[in-house]
């Protein structure tokens, strides 16, 4: 049988066809392989764009990757060993070497095979003839098999079954530039016709050692026609996405399976039968899309397709399980013995298991003799002695494509129960499907994917045939109901991890038949309800407002349940007493004693600030919001500050490493007596967080190391999951008080619990309120960031508050009114690639105090770079300039993703420390460069990992270091003995550095404890703040969302500027609820706290245009469009039931400037327009202020109040009233 292959590439913007990129330095997705990373030049590049690549092969590292994997001509390229230069004592004797690449081929090096690490283990597996001691001795550290006999021996087993014109090679790339995934992407398919082995490195002679280049040339036959394989022509799809703005690349993008990444990892790999199972079907299905939008005809591919899926059945057979199988009881080289009687019973007429039998128990007579000797005596006892049920358990583990620690764990109920798989042999054999529903929240290690089980049930006919299933694994339909259930579990999990905890049940059929699974599971509502009982071990079936059924996993609802008991019964009781003066406390922190006349701005911040503290002193249950800048952090330090509640301890938790730290510096002195940590860490000793699986989890634990009062801050980034269990291990807490801002981007994974508590307490809220206090509830509105001499709203903050679902909308006007000459906020537009790195580059010498864009000591000062009289270094105490700047931006892969820009900037300001960082021996200055973003000294990065690590000093030092904490690589230049770890002092922990060496990165696994930060992705810095802010914005983005820009619009804490490829007001679209994610999440979370008074909590799904939404977190017309409120809400309804044709938010043009009036009505007879203003914040000065001037330049523009313009008001109560809008519509319109 025939063994397949998968072989990495970069991505190439010219299909590999032998041939440049077009754009060279726009291909930062290539970036992602290290060599290439490390050593292009994007000036070299960008010269011989498009050229051949024949005679300019040493200019181009992509080659050895396998960018030119089409190419139809043979291309050349010299290599030396990579330890000559490091280590000439023990390889100094290697000359360059020339590689040859031929016409259609592919570079393949399995790079995990050739790891010392794992050698020893594939050695006992699959006998690989590995001699460890002609290894040689070396004065470094290195995790690379040196040897060539020990080359040759790994490559004769590795590439043993793969034969020419049988194998084939799924050709994958680790990055592309059209989908923001961290998933490999598969490129192509087509047959191995041709394997030329690694040569040896040419040498002098005068050292023992020898080495290969492991480059094996695997020559394929994939072709511009498709007759024998293929490329997915992306770069087609890519210009085809452009001129269809509506089309997502996703959906014709094929990654590599969940369960199948070790196969499409380290290079080169070989890659089970399962795994080119799933991805033939994923193409099938693309290139079905593929060839309904581009004009050639690929109809040959699916055809081909076809071919090869039902060979790879015929050679997967009915039991692949069989190796890995007989290594779980023990069995020596069990993966080569099964391998061999699979080969054996093709000429034989005896059937598999009657074989196995006798190979077990008279090995002599049924295997060659180096495998028989590997069956002992206690193998073939075990294998007599294994009971009807074991034995059947066996054969039916061996119909699924599993490793052999996913065999060992699965056969094993010792090891099941110490993985916490909790099922008997008995249930396995009865539901093959419950080992996906009993792993599907395990690591990848040990995770069966549904998919999986499919294969193991339903393969193809012939097989089935064969080896039919027998009771009472047996299925009775292709909709079995252990089978439905298990998909429908998978569908509802795929949900919570893109937010929802619920699914309406017929969103969750159309979800259950579009899947890409064979045979198809035919599932309607009636066949859910025929099967609800069966269902409820899983899933539990619950109402929406409308009657209509929805979905939710219970698991889900367990957290939901405690969650909802828990802050049910702490709203219902009795209120904590705390006698303390809230507004002195508040007086003496802002005026510090001195006696000081208040502003109105400043005396209603300070209001709101000790209405707030008095309600959260005195509640069990609390959520403290506010957007940035109004004093959510002063307030907590002042309430930790007062006596009875400092005595009873606070414990500080965020859901990030860094938001603990930055709640710790919030809270000031008395913050660094209190316990502080992540929620991660604090759910880990309440036993409610699993480390093996990353979740979190529910436990009878009764955890009693709680301080009276505890504050999470950064609220809306926690999860159902981590929200449930919070408030299970916090019940002995007096006081919880949940801090953040609801308007922020919502958390990665299940539901929205923030702010559905936050909607849950400010039901209770009366309208125009001030202070916006009521039972459990505290709103900060004030923001405090004003400019310095008057009174006056920033225009960033301005500008964020079009981005919120709050009741007090400002004025969409602030665009128009917003310029160059602004202090804290200003568009700069931008249209090509070249010309917004031109841009950026000068906004940001403009704006941290560069001379010019090419000042790099100016660079290096704005990051806390020292200049002495022999330069410019970075010692201990840069990294206070950290936050001083940052760029963000929504994406990470695009050409204006964060990695293009963080390496526009390295390739820039750090070419000197690049330079000195690959000098050795007495040149050596500086740790040599890390990871594949090559981090040097001077370097801004974030860490991405939370970890203990020893400090320097230690002593008082956190010893801690936090995901999204950001700092400068500082304090490791040195000419006496410079070492190969990399200083790190970060800007929330001063004073201290951290070291990181290379065991910090690895690549295949595209690990990374550091990462660059002068730019950031705006989910990265959530929960950071910054002095100034450049933001860089493009359209079309798909991900860009309302939260998405609010959470960028208030990271800053003096300016903001925007570089935006469109007109800044087209940036409005986006403060429509239609561009909601957390309206787009469905949960219904609290929907029975308040069962027994009427109240009514329970979800509603919607679907507006093409989306579905919470109708209670949006306004939806009788015209089933959104606007922004209720009270716009009455006005359509009024335009909409009296038959008057209306625009809602129309663009109009006046003196060069975007108007938007809520409606404008026009008749088609007369020609006659109207437009209509409805103002809802009239209590706030600045708004009236707004409107005063809005309609002051209407009139002088003619639109005036009376003849053309209509203006309705907010009663006191916060409303309208339909009736009196009714009237109004009426009277004014009588001529309709």
């Amino acid at each position: 049988m025939a063994q397949h292959i998968t072989i990495r590439v970069p991505w190439h913007d010219n299909g590999w066809n032998g041939e440049v990129c077009l754009e060279p330095s726009s291909n930062n997705a290539c970036l992602r392989l290290k060599n290439i990373y490390e050593n292009k030049n994007d000036i070299v590049e960008d010269e011989i764009f498009g050229k051949c690549m024949a005679g300019l092969e040493n200019k181009l590292p992509c080659i050895g990757e396998g960018a030119a994997f089409m190419s139809p001509v043979e291309l050349y390229k010299t290599v030396t060993h990579p330890y000559v230069k490091s280590n000439p004592k023990t390889h100094g004797h290697f000359k360059e070497t020339d590689i040859i690449y031929p016409s259609y081929s592919l570079p393949a090096r399995p790079y995990a095979w050739l790891m010392k690490g794992n050698i020893q283990n594939y050695s006992e597996i699959y006998n690989i003839q590995y001699n460890p001691d002609i290894e040689p001795l070396l004065n470094f550290k290195t995790n690379w098999i040196q040897e060539a006999n020990n080359h040759k021996a790994i490559f004769d087993y590795f590439y043993r079954d793969v034969k020419p014109n049988d194998s084939l090679c799924i050709v994958y790339a680790k990055q592309v530039p059209f989908v923001e995934d961290s998933r490999r992407v598969v490129m192509g398919m087509g047959h191995v016709t041709r394997i030329i082995p690694a040569v040896e490195h040419a040498n002098t002679k005068e050292k023992p050692l020898r080495s290969l280049t492991w480059e094996t040339m695997i020559c394929h036959s994939i072709r511009e026609e498709h007759e024998d394989g293929f490329v997915i022509p992306y770069q087609q799809m890519m210009k085809y996405a452009e001129t269809h703005p509506d089309f997502d690349m996703k959906d014709i993008t094929v990654f590599a399976p969940y369960d199948a990444f070790e196969e499409f990892s380290y290079a080169t790999e070989h890659v089970g039968y399962d795994a080119i199972i799933e991805v033939i079907l994923s193409c099938i299905k693309a290139f079905g899309i593929i060839n309904n939008c581009l004009d050639e005809d690929y109809s040959n591919v699916i055809s081909w397709l076809n071919e090869r899926l039902a060979e790879v059945w015929g050679d997967r057979g009915a039991f692949p399980g069989l190796g890995p199988m007989l290594c779980a009881i023990e069995m020596p080289l069990g993966v080569l013995i099964a391998k061999e009687i699979k080969e054996r019973i093709e000429e034989s007429e005896i059937e598999l298991w009657d074989y196995v039998d006798c190979a077990i128990k008279q090995p002599k007579d049924y295997l060659s003799s180096e495998l028989a000797s590997k069956i002992s005596p206690i193998i073939q006892k075990t294998w007599k002695g294994l009971s009807e049920e074991r034995k059947t358990l066996f054969k039916l583990l061996s119909r699924f494509s599993l490793t052999i620690e996913q065999a060992r764990t699965l056969f094993n109920q010792n090891e099941r129960q110490k993985k916490d798989i909790i099922c008997s042999d008995k249930e396995i054999i009865e539901n093959p499907y419950i080992l996906y529903e009993q792993t599907r929240l395990k690591t990848d290690k040990l995770y069966i994917s549904v998919k999986k089980v499919d294969r193991a049930v339903f393969p193809v006919m012939s097989i089935r045939e064969k080896y039919p299933m027998t009771e009472p694994s047996k299925l009775t339909s292709d909709n079995d109901e252990r089978r439905v259930r298990a998909i429908a579990i998978a569908v509802l999990e795929n949900e919570a991890n893109n937010g929802n905890t619920i699914l309406p049940c017929t969103m969750l059929v159309d979800e259950i038949q579009n899947l890409i699974i064979e045979p198809e599971c035919k599932v309607t509502l009636d066949i859910l309800n025929a099967i609800e009982k069966f269902l409820k071990q899983e899933i539990i079936k619950r109402e929406m407002k409308d009657g209509t059924d929805y979905y939710k996993l219970v698991r889900l609802n367990e957290f939901d349940e405690i969650i909802e008991k828990r802050i049910g019964k702490r709203l219902k009781a009795n209120k904590l007493e705390v006698n303390a003066n809230w507004r002195k406390m508040v007086d003496d922190k802002f005026s510090k004693g001195k006696k000081v006349v208040l502003s109105k701005d400043e005396e209603d911040a300070r209001k709101e600030k000790a209405a707030a503290l008095k309600e959260l002193a005195k509640s069990r249950i609390s959520v403290l919001v506010g957007d940035a800048g109004t004093g959510k952090t002063s307030v907590l330090s002042i309430l930790c500050s007062e006596p009875s509640i400092k005595a009873g301890g606070v414990l500080l938790l965020a859901p990030t490493g860094k938001a603990t730290v930055r709640l710790m510096e919030s809270i000031g002195e008395s913050g660094k007596t209190f316990s502080a940590m992540n929620v991660a860490q604090f759910l880990v000793r309440s036993k409610r967080f699993d480390w093996n699986d990353m979740r979190y989890k529910l436990s009878d634990f009764n955890y009693r190391d709680v301080p009276e009062t505890v504050i999470i801050d950064e609220s809306s980034m926690l999860t159902e999951e981590m929200f449930g269990a919070l408030m299970q291990a916090l019940k002995s807490a007096k006081r919880i008080i949940f801090v953040g801002d609801p308007n922020q981007l919502p958390p990665i994974g299940a539901g929205r619990p923030f702010v559905d508590l936050v909607y849950l307490l400010k039901g209770n809220l009366l309208p125009n309120l001030f202070p916006k206090v009521c039972d459990s509830y505290g709103e900060l509105t004030v923001n405090r960031r004003q400019e310095t001499e008057i009174e006056t709203e920033r225009m960033d903050v301005a500008l964020s508050k079009l981005f919120t679902s709050t009741a007090d909308y400002p004025d969409e006007d602030i665009v128009s009114e917003i310029d160059k000459d602004n202090n804290n906020i200003y568009f700069e537009k931008w249209e090509t690639k070249e010309e917004l790195e031109s841009k950026l580059l000068q906004i940001m010498a403009d704006e941290i105090g560069m001379k010019s864009v090419d000042d790099q000591d100016g660079f290096d000062k704005s990051l806390g770079g020292e200049e002495t009289k022999y330069g410019i270094y970075f010692n201990m105490g840069s990294a206070k300039f950290a936050d001083k700047w940052q760029i963000l931006a929504p994406v990470r892969n695009m050409p204006q993703g964060v990695m293009n820009i963080n390496r526009l900037l390295h390739l820039k300001y750090r070419e000197r420390y690049l330079d000195i960082s690959k000098r050795w021996g007495k040149y050596k200055r500086i740790p040599k460069m890390l990871g594949p973003e090559s981090i040097v000294y001077g370097d801004k990065v974030i860490n991405v990992v939370n970890s203990a690590r020893d400090a320097y000093p230690k002593e008082n030092a956190l010893n801690y270091v936090a995901n999204g904490e950001i700092g400068i690589a500082c304090n490791s230049y040195s000419s006496k003995n410079p070492n190969d770890y990399l200083h790190v002092e970060f800007s929330s922990q001063k004073g201290f550095n951290y070291s990181y060496d290379s065991r910090d990165f690895s690549d295949e696994k595209g690990t990374a404890n550091l990462e660059l930060a002068y730019a950031l992705t705006v989910h990265k810095s959530q929960g950071s703040q910054f002095d100034t802010v450049i933001l860089v914005l493009a359209e079309p983005c798909r991900i860009i969302s309302r939260e998405l820009l609010y959470t960028a619009l208030t990271r800053q804490t003096k300016k903001i500027i925007i570089l935006y490829n469109k007109d800044a007001y087209h940036l409005l679209k986006y403060t429509s609820e239609a561009y909601s994610d957390i309206a787009r999440r469905f949960t219904d979370l609290f929907a029975d706290v308040f069962k027994d008074d009427g109240s009514e909590y329970k979800p509603q799904i919607v679907k507006v245009g093409n989306d579905f939404y919470e109708d209670r977190l949006i306004h939806r017309t009788a015209k089933g469009e959104m606007v922004r409120s209720k009270s716009e809400v009455v006005i359509a309804n009024c335009l909409y039931y009296n038959k008057l044709e209306y625009v809602y938010e129309p663009e109009l043009v006046l003196e060069g400037k975007i108007k938007r009036p809520d409606f404008m009505i026009i008749d088609d007879d007369t020609g006659e327009k109207w437009y209509w203003e409805h103002c809802g914040m009239m209590t706030d000065t600045k708004y009236v202020k707004r409107w005063e001037d809005k309609k002051k330049f209407y009139e002088k523009n003619g639109i005036k109040e009376g003849k053309n313009l209509i203006v309705t008001y907010d009663d006191e109560k916060g409303g309208l009233d339909s009736s009196l809008i009714d009237k109004m519509v009426k009277d004014i319109f009588d001529w309709r």
